[in-house]
């Protein structure tokens, strides 16, 4: 039961980090761009 608790925990970590890189990789484009605007619209900030 553990062993199956541990493969899930890696599992959920890997998505997580997955997940984060794909925001880091978006984070640089839009700092690439250089768009406040676009910046803010992403925070919800509208």
């Amino acid at each position: 039961v553990l062993e199956g608790s541990n493969v899930r925990t890696v599992h959920e970590m890997s998505k997580l980090v997955a997940a984060t890189r794909a925001y880091d990789q978006v984070a640089n484009a839009i700092l690439r761009e250089s768009d406040p605007n676009e910046l803010k619209r992403l925070a919800g900030e509208e």
